[in-house]
């Protein structure tokens, strides 16, 4: 019985994995052939356009065949392509070309030493294109014949097969019928039979063919049909890496072969003889060297041992192209105490070519956020694309993409058809990125475990304490007992917690963990400073006093340091840790003002302008540097209300004029402190005050302070420009001439200051200088921006101006008089709020 195999069975489409990865939007370099320019946008490459066609011109170089054992290292920051530009390079290579991508930690294992990992990935890197000659049949199907058995035997059929000049008709066994099967071949497919394997290729559909509309598909493929004779001789090209052929020549023969897996480490005579082989190939035309590319990623982990090896590997007549990629700046070198660029040793940077990326900018990084989207399927609001974008560029584009994924998953929970802006809102409030992550560890150090395996369980605003348990008559007389032990600290006091309390009041959490059973005996609660003394001596101290056994007794507990804000958080923290007063009368002394507070001032300095300040006092700092007057150190003070600039001054503590120089040369090095910036340009807003109340006739006698305080006299042209009123003075003594600076040549010329403050007033459409305001004390309600942090002098002369707010740029360490942080390299004063000096 025969029939024509048309459609044997309908079965489902097996799918491959259709997976997201970091960079699977990566089709190629994006650059033109022809010229080996990128395009700005192209393949999945966003930008980078220089690091791009120096990957271009290593590529075309790679395809030609043209070079092997070259080293590339692409260095840039974090988030600037780099790995983006090996996948770009794999993906442009085409399949032939043996491309293998690992992180350098993958280098180290127990399992092969260093040197045997690196031979397999530069063997793995190295290509053979092995040439041979076998038999096959290929022609175009015309009919299928199968003869199934009734009983169940073996099947037979008939194939009938055919060129534009023959026609053949072969029979079939049933490993041919299966194979036959398994490709779905029916008739006017153009296959290819190998004689010597009997594997069966299906070409495509035949044109003659193109008609039978109920035989495509959308992926139908339609080929000529072949000429000649049905049985012909072709060169087959196969390309296996070197590892391939050293694994299967190191695998044990026979049955055990299946059950050997790895191979581990492969001999060196192994090698040395399929070396040996392939130079004979080569030499006969039967295959070829494809020098292939490796790339390692995070090159800096690797170490001395491995620099080493890879720079005699590059010398050997088979070594693929090795791209190398890092982010480090100078570090060490691992194995080494040496410190080098990206920790490579200088002696292998000398055989490296080093391609540059840089950071993006905000466009590229919103069109590669978009690209991200669309491989993702994920539709962006315009809103929601420009704060990812925002995002991207503050934290990163690895961390903006994961955004991505986590606010789809929000909007598909609310069953919205886009991603909006709060969900991605909500998304970066979930997900820390590097820099938050880095400040919660920042501000919360001890709550985590350091290198010494310390770790603190208390929170920065509480603190360790002990509660003692004591028989209820000594209540009366316990603190007076105990105190003559403790020493005289008021750094913990604890006069907004009750010292003493019984059990009806002390919190759940602190009752369960009481394992004493007093048997009627009435009993209380004392709290003590956990630190200065031992619970040791406490104990001795109690035990004179009492004849109860087991008592005393003690426990750990966490308390609040600070007194509580409000009545309600008093009532919290007696619930949670021990009973609280609150007495608004009297406030303990905080090392930070409110959080509403900052956050609401924090608002109101968070503007473009602020960035624009600061820019400003850059200049006036850099000024005063070139001068040679005083440091790099500039100070603005502007009218929040008006966004207004008051003054602008830079540092000149080494300044002096004819009287003051000599007694200047015995001081310090540090020069005086009474011209730093803050100083200066404190004095500078007296002066304008000072001739606004002379212009309305008050304080005469003080007519001649404006001209005869130097701290208050502009000495550089930017603080000319700012220095001036809009009112005209009185008429008044001359005033002397402007100081000179010693050892300077003549001053830059007026114009130039005015051309300076124009640009300003251009970009932050702000008035380049305005007059004092009509009523108020110094600086009361005014803004200062400085590039570095003010000393404890300036910063007290801040606090009596009374100044709204203070933004600096830079922190002074061994200087600084705000910074609250207690560490080693602080003073940990806190000027910035101190409640016994801002009230």
């Amino acid at each position: 019985m025969t029939a024509p195999i048309a459609t044997v069975s309908e079965s489902r489409e097996v799918r491959g994995l259709n997976l997201i990865a970091a960079h699977s939007h990566i089709r190629g370099l994006g650059y033109d052939l022809a010229t080996l320019e990128p395009k700005p946008s192209s393949q999945g490459l966003i930008g980078q356009e220089k690091a791009r066609k120096a990957a271009a011109v290593i590529l075309q170089m790679v395809k030609d065949g043209k070079i092997a054992g070259r080293a590339v290292l692409v260095a840039g920051p974090p988030s600037t392509g780099k790995t983006a530009l090996a996948m770009g390079m794999a993906q442009s290579l085409g399949p032939d070309v043996p491309f293998t991508m690992l992180a350098a930690s993958e280098i180290f294992s127990l399992e092969i030493s260093k040197t045997e990992a690196l031979t397999q990935v530069f063997r793995k890197s190295i290509g053979v294109r092995i040439k041979e000659e076998s038999e096959i049949i290929e022609g175009e199907v015309v009919e299928i014949q199968i003869d199934r058995s009734v009983s169940g035997g073996n099947k037979q059929g008939k194939l009938t097969i055919k060129t534009t000049d023959m026609e053949t008709v072969y029979d079939m066994g049933t490993k041919m019928i299966d194979s036959m099967t398994k490709e779905k071949v029916m008739a006017g497919d153009v296959i290819s039979i190998d004689k010597s394997s009997g594997k069966i290729t299906r070409l495509g559909r035949s044109y003659t063919r193109s008609r039978d509309y109920d035989a495509m598909g959308a992926d139908t493929k339609f080929v000529q049909c072949p000429e000649g004779e049905l049985q012909v001789r072709k060169e087959v090209v196969h390309t296996v890496s070197l590892h391939e052929i050293d694994v299967i020549n190191s695998r044990t023969q026979g049955f055990l072969a299946l059950f050997s897996g790895d191979t581990g480490e492969i001999r060196s005579e192994v090698r040395d003889q399929i070396n040996t082989k392939v130079g004979e190939w080569r030499e006969e035309g039967k295959a070829d060297i494809i020098p292939g590319v490796l790339f390692i990623d995070e090159v800096h982990m690797l170490d001395i041992e491995c620099f080493s090896y890879i720079n005699r590997a590059l010398e050997a007549e088979l070594a693929p192209i090795v791209i190398m990629a890092s982010n480090r700046g100078s570090s060490r070198i691992r194995g080494t105490t040496y410190r080098s660029p990206h920790g490579l040793p200088l002696d292998f940077l000398d055989r490296v070519v080093i391609i540059t990326t840089q950071p993006y900018s905000r466009e590229e990084v919103s069109q590669i956020i978009a690209i991200r989207a669309q491989e993702e399927e994920v539709d962006l609001s315009p809103d929601a694309l420009a704060l990812l974008t925002k995002i991207g560029q503050e934290a990163g584009i690895r961390y903006a993409s994961n955004i991505i994924t986590m606010s789809t998953l929000l909007s598909q929970k609310r069953k919205a058809k886009e991603v909006s802006i709060n969900d991605v809102q909500r998304s970066y409030l979930l997900f820390y990125d590097p820099a938050r992550s880095e400040k919660l560890v920042s501000d919360a150090e001890r709550q985590f475990i350091s290198d010494e395996g310390l770790v603190s369980f208390t929170a920065n605003g509480n603190v360790e304490a002990f509660i003692v348990e004591i028989p209820a008559k000594l209540a009366s007389k316990a603190l007076s007992i105990v105190k003559p032990i403790f020493p005289n600290d008021r750094s913990l006091s604890f006069s907004h917690l009750r010292r003493v309390c019984t059990l009806s009041h002390l919190p759940v959490d602190l009752a369960w963990r009481r394992d004493y059973n007093s048997n009627g005996l009435a009993t209380v609660f004392l709290l003590v400073p956990n630190g200065p003394v031992p619970w040791i001596k406490i104990c001795q101290t109690f035990a004179a006093h009492i004849n109860e056994p087991g008592l005393p007794r003690c426990f750990n507990a966490v308390v609040p340091r600070y007194a509580p804000m409000s009545a309600e958080q008093a009532v919290l923290w007696t619930e949670r840790y021990w009973p609280t007063t609150y007495n608004p009368a009297s406030q303990q002394l905080q090392d930070a003002p409110p959080l509403n507070q900052l956050r609401r001032v924090q608002t109101e300095l968070d503007s473009i302008h602020t960035v624009e300040y600061m820019q400003l006092a850059r200049v006036a700092a850099m000024e005063a540097s070139c001068r040679g007057q005083g440091r790099a150190v500039g100070a603005v003070v502007v009218n929040p209300k008006t966004r207004q600039i008051v003054a602008v001054a830079g540092d000149a503590r080494w300044w002096a004029d004819t009287y003051t120089r000599p007694f200047n040369q015995d001081v310090t090095g540090e020069g005086r402190p009474e011209h730093h910036a803050l100083m200066r340009v404190v004095a500078m807003v007296a002066n304008k005050e000072l001739r606004r109340r002379l212009v309305v006739g008050s304080h005469t006698r003080f007519a001649l302070t404006c001209q005869q305080s130097p701290a208050g006299q502009p000495l550089t042209d930017i603080e000319a420009v700012f220095a001036g009123d809009t009112e005209e003075l009185p008429a008044s003594p001359p005033s002397p001439a402007s100081p000179a600076l010693p050892g300077q040549g003549p001053t830059s010329p007026k114009n130039v200051a005015e051309s300076l403050a124009a640009n300003f007033e251009a970009n932050m459409t702000l008035g380049t200088r305005t007059p004092s305001r009509q009523e108020g004390y110094l600086c009361s309600g005014l803004d200062i921006y400085m590039t570095h942090e003010p000393c404890v002098c300036c910063g007290m002369a801040m606090i009596h101006s009374r100044f709204r707010a203070c933004v600096f740029e830079k922190r002074s360490p061994g200087s600084g008089g705000l910074t609250a942080r207690d560490d080693v390299n602080s003073l940990g004063y806190g000027l910035f709020w101190r409640r016994e000096l801002n009230w």
